[in-house]
């Protein structure tokens, strides 16, 4: 049931929405059916009688489902006539209107009894109830169980373990959440997307975690494992070493973020989507910054790097490698750019999600590292001073490539040569990392 940390919460949710978009219109299409099917058989003067397939009777087995008071529940452990069995809650066809949803001590169906064990994955996605009842223990929150849900708040059981990847994500009405002693297994990005959390406790006595200022570190607080709480401007406790992937993704409530002076390296994505950001102080311990961990972070205006870091440089809404040669990211770029004489390199994601409309690449680049002009939705037009320059090649997906999800007449400029549209051509490696529809100009 529970498959651990996921990153890129968002591109998760929109493959999982898209196939539940799909079933919700197929079920709106036999609703709509419904009527007109009625009307005819009422019509039909045939002698044949239609016959309903009876649905199979309950077996009480691992895996079997039933529903109860709208909650529907999957067997895990079978009961016996002295022992209840165990059951997860895999469903609900709970009405709108519902405010309170009361997850019951023990379930009583068709003769057995059965104890609510956990919550599995997607049990209550989207679902339109405020707050939630636990009359009893609980072991586990399944992955997006109650993603995109109205929660208001919520006191996580003592007894839940572990809190699945996505498990509240998207709930935008989550104002606070309490979490037990015993919870061993929290995924970085159980709480992604909630904008309105600024309240996030955890017991004292839980062995795994703490609670500080909205994020959640292990308990030797030298982890950081989520941010997703915190708001304002905020300073990574001083203890802390390491910072999870994806640790503030999607949070869009923090303007400034200090990382101290003990944190090493930065993981991919940590900052994902934090449309708020503004300004991000890097200590001089820095040495490793993974792809781009600002991508989509557009209101970024300021990296203030350390004097005496010997890796990066901050230059106002850019960082910088220390020698300016790499570009890392640009992620609030807007309008025309033309690009450093000094930059020879363009970065992984380096203006991933920005404003830019117009690029001019000058001579002195020598290469374009993957996904470094992704999702730059409103780029019109990219000029190229020179034909010699590497361009990623190794594309697996459409964020791989260096103009990926562009505009769809995106349109490129490149000098004159005889020999464009070779193999091996620069044409040839644009058309790789483009979309199908890119225009390719010579001049």
């Amino acid at each position: 049931m529970f498959k651990g940390n996921s990153g890129k919460l968002n591109h998760n949710l929109i493959k999982f929405f898209g196939l539940f978009l799909s079933v919700s219109m197929l079920v709106s299409v036999f609703v709509q059916a419904a009527p007109m099917t009625e009307a005819r058989a009422k019509k039909s003067k045939s002698t044949e009688t239609a016959t309903e397939e009876a649905e199979p009777a309950f077996v009480n087995e691992e895996g079997a489902k039933f529903t109860d008071s709208r909650i529907e529940y999957t067997v895990i452990v079978p009961a016996t006539e002295e022992t209840p069995g165990k059951v997860s809650v895999s469903g609900n066809t709970l009405k709108k209107k519902t405010q309170t949803v009361t997850i019951p001590e023990i379930v009583i169906y068709e003769g057995y009894k059965y104890f609510p064990y956990s919550i599995g994955d997607y049990a209550f996605v989207g679902s339109s109830f405020t707050s939630i009842v636990f009359e009893d223990d609980i072991y586990g929150i399944g992955e997006y169980a109650f993603a995109m849900s109205a929660l208001e708040s919520i006191e996580i059981p003592e007894t839940v373990k572990e809190i699945g990847a996505g498990a509240f994500a998207l709930s935008n009405s989550l104002k606070s959440v309490s979490i037990g002693r015993f919870t061993a297994d929290i995924a970085h990005n159980a709480f992604s997307y909630c904008d309105s959390l600024t309240e996030l406790t955890i017991a004292s006595k839980n062995k795994n975690y703490a609670a500080v200022d909205g994020m959640i570190l292990n308990k030797k607080k030298t982890l950081l494992i989520s941010g997703a709480a915190a708001g304002g401007d905020i300073v990574i406790p001083a203890t802390v070493k390491k910072l999870s992937a994806y640790a503030f993704e999607g949070n869009h409530k923090i303007t400034s973020v200090d990382l101290g002076t003990l944190i090493k390296a930065i993981p991919e994505d940590t900052f994902y989507d934090c449309t708020a950001l503004e300004k991000i102080v890097i200590g001089k311990a820095v040495t490793k910054i993974s792809g781009n961990p600002f991508k989509y972070c557009t209101s970024l205006k300021s990296f203030e790097v350390d004097e005496e870091n010997t890796k990066y440089r901050g230059a106002g809404p850019i960082l910088y490698s220390k020698t300016g040669k790499t570009l890392y990211a640009y992620p609030s770029a807007k309008g025309s750019l033309a690009l450093p004489s000094a930059v020879k390199t363009i970065g992984e994601y380096a203006f991933c999600g920005s404003g830019l409309t117009e690029l001019s690449i000058p001579a002195n680049i020598k290469s374009i590292s993957k996904g470094a002009f992704y999702d730059c939705a409103e780029l019109e037009e990219v000029t190229f001073e020179k034909r010699k320059i590497t361009l990623y090649e190794d594309i697996a997906s459409s964020e791989d490539m260096i103009f990926g999800n562009a505009m769809p007449y995106l349109v490129i400029v490149l000098p004159y040569s005889k020999d464009s549209n070779q193999a091996g051509s620069v044409e040839e490696k644009l058309k790789l990392n483009c979309p199908s529809t890119v225009i390719i100009v010579n001049k």
